[in-house]
């Protein structure tokens, strides 16, 4: 009876010990926090597996980038999300006049003027209006927890609304880079205005559930049960969503606008399979361009040419 007692206590003791583990995690990777600075060597490990040893090359590039991208002239749109939340985007209106729009979805903790700081420039200059969203949870907007794409979506449609009250005849393109690509394709399946003429993902994640349980075993080699499925448990309760009912390959299995996919060919945190299982499953006009050598998010870094011209080919066809 002592023996038992003591193995019950132990097994007790052992799955609090992984709710609050699973709890931590929760609050580490959904919930907001403030910008973490990157000097912090947590911060550059987890940076340099990412995009690699030449981490100092790509944010110097990046830095460079956003100083020209917010001299551009621009202005402050706001949205209301269906839960009550004030979101910020940035619209940056052609010096040349004209309807079209690009609207473009950031990444994971990152913000509007980091991942399209390049980007961004190469739409304005193709002629297009440019609609930069800080998503929820992320930069001046409201929210506590991230929506990895199974809230942004929703989110998506209100700023969609933004540039069709103000161009209504206007030819409308979304674009997204990681949860950013991820949420663009889960918004593919719902109910857009005619106006969109067409996505384009680069980098994404199938399902965030799926993209974390690569990075446990990648990075800190440990199996997904029971601590993902616990971690989901609170993100359900207190956030909203689960971490597999969003499916990017289920969203463009319904697509009812052209998709071109952007992957990297070395990109470790989201792996290229997940870009080629949506290539997979979509339904309508597709392509997949993998970029040989990009670690993630760093495809148009890394060949500018390269992403330029599948990117005009696919407005020039769409648009």
């Amino acid at each position: 009876m002592k023996y038992l007692l003591i193995i019950l206590t132990c097994c007790v003791l052992i799955f609090l010990g992984m709710v609050i583990v699973s709890y931590v995690a929760f609050i580490m990777f959904v919930a907001r926090h403030a910008k973490r600075k990157k000097s912090s060597k947590i911060v550059r490990w987890f940076s340099k597996k990412l995009l690699g040893e030449n981490l100092d090359d790509i944010i110097a590039y990046v830095e460079e980038n956003v100083v020209k991208l917010e001299a551009f002239p621009h202005e402050d749109v706001t949205i209301t999300t269906d839960d009550g939340l004030k979101l910020l985007g940035n619209f940056f209106i052609n010096e040349k006049p004209t309807e079209n729009t690009v609207i473009c979805m950031h990444g994971y903790t990152s913000n509007w003027d980091y991942e399209f700081s390049s980007i961004a420039q190469f739409y304005l200059k193709e002629g297009y209006n440019v609609l930069l969203p800080e998503l929820r949870a992320h930069g001046r907007s409201e929210g506590r927890y991230i929506g990895f794409a199974a809230l942004d979506r929703f989110d998506g449609l209100k700023w969609l609304k933004v540039v069709t009250d103000r161009f209504p005849n206007g030819k409308i393109f979304l674009t997204g880079v990681s949860m950013g690509g991820a949420t663009v394709l889960q918004m593919s399946d719902l109910d857009l205005p005619k106006n969109v003429r067409g996505i384009i993902a680069d980098c994404p994640f199938t399902t965030v559930g799926e993209e974390m349980s690569f990075q446990m075993k990648r990075l800190f080699h440990i199996p997904r049960f029971p601590i993902l499925n616990m971690g989901e448990f609170f993100c359900k309760t207190i956030a909203g969503y689960d971490f597999h009912t969003a499916d990017s390959r289920k969203s463009v299995k319904n697509a009812k606008v052209p998709i071109l996919f952007i992957h990297g060919g070395n990109d470790v945190f989201i792996p290229l399979f997940m870009s080629e299982q949506c290539l997979e499953a979509c339904s309508t006009d597709k392509k997949l361009v993998v970029v040989d050598k990009a670690s993630h998010g760093a495809s148009y870094y890394t060949d500018q040419e390269l992403y330029e011209s599948s990117v005009r080919e696919f407005l020039q066809k769409h648009g």
